[in-house]
């Protein structure tokens, strides 16, 4: 029975996803970092209710981006893939449709807003 180490000398394979995976793995680590330092950083320098401001206004943000990508990403990934001498036609068609919802959700949110 081969150890792990002898493994990995052999199979390019999976000396490479070791590889792939520690970097994802290290980069999912710096991000969380981060973003616990900056996080704590703003809510100190805002106080309570501007940071409260600012996860509010970061809430309604993704909610909106949820509703513009539509699923829209793995679709055009997947029909890409299957056809592709018509990428350009799928790409073109994903960004017209995705900046026509993104004005329609603005739209609404202009309406929304009242004084």
């Amino acid at each position: 029975m081969e150890n792990i180490t002898s493994i990995f000398r052999k199979h390019q394979t999976v000396k490479k996803f070791a590889s792939n995976t520690g970097w994802m793995i290290a980069r999912s680590v710096y991000s969380m970092l981060l973003s616990l330092v900056l996080g704590s950083l703003s809510a100190r320098f805002l106080g309570p209710s501007n940071y409260g401001l600012l996860g509010y206004s970061a809430s309604l943000i993704s909610f909106f981006t949820i509703i513009t990508k539509l699923g829209l990403d793995s679709f055009i990934v997947a029909e890409m893939v299957r056809t592709p001498q018509k990428c350009g036609s799928y790409l073109g068609s994903a960004i017209l449709l995705r900046l026509a919802l993104s004005f329609v959700v603005d739209y609404s949110n202009v309406l929304g807003i009242e004084d």
